[in-house]
């Protein structure tokens, strides 16, 4: 009844039914005075009525299954089962970062002049290049930097005042060059101070690989006149730290973006199932990516197979227009632009039909993301919100054959014990079903009630009810042009009816065969429909008004 329940959109249902009988016990001790009547009696009334009729198509009873949402349908209508996992998903620290940077520069007594002009000041300018370290071996032409702190420590040994004016050229900021000046202002020799800056919304490009060119000016003033040693110094510091950026530009170099990452997806279908012999027509395997960095990247998959209990691990063959797969990538001109693309994988292209005959429970394959594997070229870019995403999904449209294809769920809450108090009251329970399907296949069921313990205690259907739903019959292609029809009644009576009581749990097992004898593909469309009236008729035994205390 709660499978009936969840199509009540669909279908007429009459739920109170099986309890009729039971209400009308209670009536009769409400409204009675059995203190004045005999205990003795002999009363045999039936019961007849619907329990439910009206039309379900194969959609509505999928969905009713399919809690887990895999079951799709193409835009022909016709059904098939999607099974997707996220392999992997790479952001830009994964391509490229900026690690800390320290640099320092020099001026000894030896570069100045010894002598101070009249009444003037010491000058002296000097340029260096200095080297990023970037992860990977990566050439950077430019940066945007999204944040980060640019630490400049100056110390004086000089008896002398004056100045440091630090210039990056190459380093703007609204097109203006980053440009500071620090005061000396210490006599003794002891000077030292630090500045910060913030590098939000500067731009950096680099006038080699890698270089960033610094200009330095110095100005020390005649002051009291001390001279100006050989052993004297100033010492500049620079530290770039925990930099962030908004966008990079240059070459990232070639490196494995994933090594040989294990991957699987679970094929649910092929779950709990204790025998089978079923072929999908055309399996399919569907490599999904999203890629916003501008940079090629090319997929390898390695070590492509199928595992089932019964088969082991059954090899997957490739051919090389699937695999490698070299994977979309914005141009520059695409700045920002999340590339999608599928590659699927099915029987013209591969060896997947053959492996999917084993019926397999996992789908696995090794995954290798390789980048710049054509060599080297600066086109490369990233943001801060690029990514890259591989998902892989197993696709199996519902064009299939099976001859024995079973499979058996255990209904937890089935509790028959509640019902009655006395199951001698009930002579003969019948539920008539009358069916028109035009589903493409037989469908054999076999319900075992059983205890606490899953001990036996009687089961639904005899071998002569199979099958329960008769398939509707197909053409040449696989379609239905007849549905098919049947009427079945299933009966309970003498000694079968007290054993109900023990009832606690029921095991469904289920066994669905395709037209041919299991031997013909045939095709599932979300419109096939099926027909269904379902009664019971209750045949009640009443020897003694005790039955109703």
């Amino acid at each position: 009844m709660k499978l009936l329940y969840s199509f009540r959109g669909s279908l007429k249902l009459f739920p109170s039914a099986l309890f009729i009988v039971f209400l009308t016990a209670s009536c009769v001790k409400e409204n009675v005075d059995l203190r004045h009547i005999s205990n003795t009696v002999d009363w045999r009334p039936k019961y007849a009525m619907p329990l439910a009729y009206g039309s379900l198509s194969l959609k509505e009873i999928v969905n009713a299954i399919d809690t887990n949402g895999i079951m799709k349908e193409y835009p022909n209508g016709l059904l098939y089962l999607s099974y997707h996992n996220r392999i992997f998903s790479k952001t830009v620290d994964s391509i490229i970062t900026i690690p800390n940077q320290q640099f320092q520069q020099l001026f000894t007594g030896l570069a100045l002049p010894g002598v101070f002009p009249p009444n003037d000041s010491i000058k002296y300018n000097s340029s260096s290049n200095y080297n990023f370290n970037f992860n990977n071996g990566a050439e950077i032409d430019s940066i945007n930097f999204k944040n980060g702190t640019l630490v400049f420590t100056v110390r004086s040994e000089f008896l002398h005042t004056g100045s440091i004016t630090i210039t990056t050229p190459t380093m703007t900021k609204n097109s203006v060059p980053f440009k500071i000046t620090m005061p000396i202002n210490k006599l003794d020799g002891s000077f030292a101070d630090s500045i910060f800056q913030s590098l939000t919304g500067y731009k950096l490009n680099f006038n080699a690989i890698n270089q960033i060119p610094v200009t330095y000016s110095v100005v020390l003033r005649k002051d009291g006149g001390a001279p100006i040693l050989a052993t004297q110094k100033i010492s500049i510091d620079i530290d770039i730290r925990q930099t962030a950026f908004k966008s990079i530009f240059g070459y990232f170099s070639s490196f494995q973006l994933i090594d040989n990452f294990p991957s699987k997806v679970l094929i649910d279908v092929y779950q709990n199932i204790i025998a089978t012999n079923a072929k999908v027509a055309d399996p399919r395997l569907n490599i999904c990516y999203n890629n916003s960095f501008g940079i090629p990247i090319r997929i390898q998959l390695n070590n492509v197979r199928t595992f089932s209990k019964s088969s082991g691990y059954t090899p997957v063959t490739l051919n090389p227009s699937v695999n490698p797969i070299d994977v979309l990538f914005p141009n520059i001109n695409q700045l920002g632009t999340l590339m999608k693309d599928t590659v699927r994988i099915d029987k013209n292209t591969s060896s997947i039909a053959t492996a999917f005959n084993s019926s397999p429970e996992e789908f696995l394959a090794n995954i290798t993301a390789t980048t710049n594997i054509g060599g080297k070229t600066h086109n490369n870019f990233a943001l801060d919100t690029s990514r890259f995403d591989v998902d892989m999904n197993v696709e199996l449209p519902m064009d299939f054959q099976a001859s024995n294809y079973r499979r058996v769920d255990t209904i937890v809450d089935f509790d028959l014990s509640t019902i009655t108090k006395d199951y001698s009251i009930i002579n003969k329970l019948a539920i008539y079903g009358t069916f028109t399907n035009s589903i493409p296949c037989d469908l054999g069921l076999q319900v075992y009630l059983v205890d606490s313990l899953y001990t036996k205690v009687d089961s639904l259907f005899t071998l002569a009810d199979q099958p329960v739903i008769k398939g509707g019959e197909i053409d040449s292609n696989g379609n239905v042009i007849k549905p098919g029809s049947k009427i079945s009644q299933f009966i309970y009576s003498g000694d079968r009816i007290k054993p109900l009581s023990k009832v606690k749990h029921a095991l469904l097992y289920a066994n669905i065969s395709t037209a041919g004898g299991g031997l013909t593909y045939v095709k599932f469309y979300s419109k096939y429909l099926l027909n269904l009236s379902l009664g019971v008729q209750i045949d009640l035994k009443i020897t003694s008004l005790d039955q109703f205390k």
